[in-house]
């Protein structure tokens, strides 16, 4: 068939009504596109999937054989794997469970993944009505914010469950104090999760000044300066670092949904009234959050500004003394320049 495409070559292996005709083609296309969706591989897999039901049938029988005769462990078995989901869509078998399980485990100690077939098998587990561990949970939701795919966002748009990524310490405590403390309290973290602007807008200020009633000021005020004491203090589990990956460093930074979290917490420690040891605690967490991360800069900027701004919203006297402090030791320029202009803003 030399000369023929491969939807050309495709066409000829359905007509011979063999279905493993049909996977040889489709492995030919995975290994010629090094398995990627946006090139003639994605291209064959959306054609097979069209194919009517009892055509897909047949070929998904066959998948598991051809699968089996793959190195093990290698991008192409993920990539039958994905072929098999899509071929299966609608139809009562669900083959190569055990494999696609074990397939999405490989997410549990990653920072991000790029491969999309993941994105296909993890949305896949859902579907079939079971859950995905924390851990899973996390690199969807940590690659949902790195690479802004649509596909991801949408999955990490359904995963409510923990309100917060395992594997950092703070969190850990905060998922482990809402395990004992009632749903006001996980409330309260699911709201400080939204957090993703530089300020609070009115609208989440009422809602942090309800939930902040529910509980009372004073134990916002003791569990939320207890986590904080534990950011930055390492991962709980650490991930993987491969030296061909975008992300380095990833185990000394924050995580960046977590980092979400963490900015509403400080927040919320800025409704309250002023208080030394919030002073205290919010200079601390700038100063954790610019500690410079070799090949990625300040470990979090936007949570360092954050405390930032909570400073200069509580604006007593030993906040401002903590402001001049962080000025006289900040070197990033960015977060400099918030502490001059809340400095300045109170006359300096």
């Amino acid at each position: 068939m030399a000369g023929l495409s491969y939807r050309e070559r495709t066409d000829a292996a359905l007509w011979s009504d063999v279905p493993e005709n049909v996977l040889h083609v489709a492995v030919d296309a995975f290994r010629a596109s090094s398995g990627d969706l946006l090139m003639v591989w994605g291209e064959l897999v959306q054609y097979l999937g069209r194919q009517p039901a009892e055509v897909r049938a047949r070929l998904l029988e066959a998948v598991p054989a051809v699968y089996e005769k793959a190195p093990t462990g290698s991008a192409l078995q993920l990539g039958l794997l994905h072929l098999g989901v899509v071929l299966g869509e609608g139809l009562p078998a669900d083959i190569m469970v055990a494999e696609r399980i074990e397939a999405v485990a490989t997410m549990e100690d990653r920072w991000c993944v790029q491969h999309h077939a993941l994105l296909y098998l993890a949305r896949a587990e859902l579907t079939a009505g079971r859950r995905l561990s924390p851990a899973v949970v996390a690199t969807v939701r940590r690659t949902a914010q790195l690479i802004g795919d649509p596909g991801w966002a949408a999955l990490a748009a359904r995963l409510t469950d923990p309100v917060l990524n395992a594997g950092e310490r703070w969190a850990e405590a905060a998922l482990a104090d809402i395990l004992v403390s009632g749903p006001a309290w996980c409330a309260i973290l699911s709201h400080a999760a939204t957090a993703r602007a530089a300020k609070p807008t009115a609208k989440w200020r009422r809602t942090a000044g309800a939930l902040i009633a529910d509980v009372g000021e004073a134990a916002v005020r003791e569990r939320v300066l207890s986590w904080l004491s534990s950011a930055g203090q390492g991962r709980s589990r650490p991930l993987i670092e491969k030296t061909t990956d975008v992300w380095v460093a990833v185990n000394e930074q924050f995580d960046p949904f977590n980092a979400d979290a963490l900015r509403g917490l400080v927040w919320l420690l800025s409704f309250l009234p002023p208080d030394e040891d919030t002073v205290l605690a919010l200079g601390s967490l700038v100063d954790t959050c610019l500690v410079v991360v070799p090949g990625h800069g300040p470990r979090n900027v936007k949570v360092a500004n954050a405390a930032v701004h909570a400073l200069a919203r509580i604006g007593d006297r030993d906040a401002l003394d903590e402001l001049r402090r962080l000025a006289e030791r900040t070197r990033y320029r960015g977060t400099l320049r918030l502490i001059d202009a809340a400095l300045a803003s109170h006359g300096g």
